[in-house]
């Protein structure tokens, strides 16, 4: 399971028009490239090292790559999917019981174990990456003028 996000870039068409006008094809994409990067940066800090206690879902997160007239930021952990959309109370599907260890290392059974909250992580940065998109295009516009 990885998680996938675009932002929508409908309420920027001014904006989008000038850069258009001005810059060219390659400088839209170097656009996109320096947003999709600023947006990656930005939602490493935003996601968590605990439950599990490592970076690892923080380095899940990949580099932006192109697709259809964008780019994709996207992360290939599977505790991505938990984090975000959470987890319900369970207990084991096959065997009488969960193991795993403790941050210790120490090796742990239980029959039952709480689900997590959902964090929401990637939904709520989706109106900062829509302003992050809009100043690396007002800072290349203000660059075209000088």
């Amino acid at each position: 399971m990885s998680l996938e996000f675009t932002a929508d870039t409908s309420g920027f068409k001014a904006l989008l028009d000038k850069v258009r006008d001005n810059i060219g094809p390659k400088g839209q994409q170097r656009i996109l490239d320096i947003a999709a990067e600023k947006g990656r940066k930005e939602i490493i800090d935003r996601t968590p090292t605990a439950p599990t206690g490592d970076h690892a879902t923080r380095r899940a997160w990949m580099p932006p790559r192109e697709v259809s007239g964008g780019r994709e930021i996207y992360n290939i952990s599977p505790v991505m999917g938990y984090l975000e959309n959470g987890t319900v109370d369970h207990g084991p599907v096959a065997g009488p019981f969960l193991w795993f260890k403790n941050q210790a290392g120490q090796l742990i059974r239980t029959r039952w174990v709480r689900g997590i909250t959902a964090m929401h992580i990637v939904r709520d940065f989706m109106p900062r990456l829509g302003d992050i998109l809009k100043e690396t295009m007002e800072k290349a516009v203000q660059s075209i003028g000088k």
